[in-house]
């Protein structure tokens, strides 16, 4: 039952919960929703290649559905990631000065 854990925090939290910026959940959630969208199309994919669902059109629809949330649930992932070691450095920097050339770091 992947695809349902992958829902569980939309499941079990709903709304924005404002322990984080507002984009940083909504990209959460976003790639949730993705990420089980993939799973459960996936899913569909092996009953497909394994026979118990006869109609090419929908194997070859759920697959194009699986690879593409992957891959857009995988970019969200590397964004939001990105976004949070961003947001530490920034919070880190806070309070220090900034130098205007690489000749003042040294």
């Amino acid at each position: 039952m992947r695809p349902l854990e992958t829902m569980t925090g939309l499941l079990t939290q709903p709304g924005f919960q404002g322990k984080q910026s507002l984009h940083q959940e909504a990209l959460a959630k976003l790639k949730d929703v993705l990420m089980a969208t993939y799973f459960a199309a996936d899913h569909v994919v092996w009953a497909y290649q394994i026979g118990l669902v006869t109609d090419k059109k929908r194997g070859e629809r759920a697959q194009k559905v699986s690879l593409w949330s992957w891959a857009l649930g995988s970019v969200l992932t590397m964004v939001i990631e990105a976004d949070a070691i961003l947001s530490v450095r920034a919070s880190s920097r806070v309070g220090k000065p900034q130098f205007s050339n690489a000749a003042e770091i040294r």
